[in-house]
């Protein structure tokens, strides 16, 4: 496959299933296409999305994407640029295709898929699920990974819930009938949050965050979030709270989208402040700025 092999900027990479490969959809307010854009010449943000993928394709997939380990991904780059003097010096001291970049920070964001009936070629069971997060972590942290790179930060994301009668209802569509269920969804998420605390490495936990959300919403509506019973409720009721959050039960809407996104900056300001955008100055001089230089 041909490279690209001109300049980049540091990377920031999201790797994951079909919540992941949408996040770039603009009609749907596309989480990483969110954080393409506050990003925007500061870092690179690369979409590693592969729709129906689940831990134990994504642990084959990631190893072969990470880069190798070199120079660039063990020693961290401190240059001091020039506010004056010759711009095209400042702009050969800044740009450079022969500079590496480095991968500041990987979004791990599986476990949908893998939640799903046994029956299903997706199926990964929790023990396996647990076993394929660790690995794709040793991939980036362990010093005997090729793809060892330890200036790297990793972010987990946990999936989130699951609507059973919007999921249905979709499935319908294809003839196929339910094969998720929102417990099981829990227990994948749990896993993550459990897996993050082992390795330490800061978790989103989208299933709990949203599921309070949701539960806030149904609050209000009916008194009491009134899961419970969800099963016996018609389609309106079972699906209130949910549809705000997600568009067909299991993919993330405009509005899942935006609070995901809200929630992926406001855990980098809190784990990774030396990666939070308003601490990064924008590659090359603004254009008001470049009357300092001569030519």
């Amino acid at each position: 496959m041909y490279t690209f092999g001109g300049f980049m900027n540091d990377v920031i990479l999201a790797f994951g299933d079909s919540i992941t490969q949408f996040g770039q959809n603009p009609d749907l307010n596309g989480w990483v296409m969110q954080l393409t854009n506050r990003y925007m010449r500061k870092l690179d943000v690369i979409n590693r999305g592969f729709s129906g993928y689940n831990t134990s394709n994504g642990k084959i997939v990631l190893s072969k994407i990470l880069p190798e380990s070199s120079t660039e991904s063990l020693t961290e780059k401190r240059i001091q640029l020039p506010a004056s003097g010759s711009f095209k010096n400042r702009v050969k001291q800044e740009i450079s295709a022969k500079t590496g970049s480095t991968l500041r920070l990987v979004l791990i964001f599986l476990g949908a898929n893998d939640a799903i009936s046994t029956d299903s070629q997706q199926y990964v069971s929790l023990e396996d699920y647990k076993d394929n997060l660790k690995s794709m972590i040793d991939l980036i942290k362990e010093p005997n990974s090729k793809n060892y790179s330890p200036l790297s930060n990793i972010l987990l994301i946990s999936p989130p819930p699951i609507s059973e009668c919007m999921w249905e209802k979709e499935l319908l569509n294809f003839g196929v009938s339910l094969n998720k269920s929102n417990s099981l969804t829990k227990k994948y998420a749990q896993v993550t949050v459990e897996v993050g605390k082992e390795k330490k490495i800061p978790t989103i936990d989208l299933w709990n965050i949203f599921m309070d959300d949701i539960s806030y919403s149904r609050s209000l509506k009916f008194g009491t979030p009134q899961l419970d019973n969800i099963e016996a409720q018609n389609f309106e009721d079972a699906s209130y709270g949910f549809k705000d959050l997600l568009i067909d039960g299991l993919h993330l809407s405009k509005t899942g989208n935006d609070r995901l996104f809200e929630l992926v900056v406001e855990k980098i300001s809190e784990c990774f402040p030396d990666i939070n955008a308003d601490n990064i100055d924008r590659i090359l001089p603004n254009c008001n700025s470049i009357l300092s230089f001569t030519e």
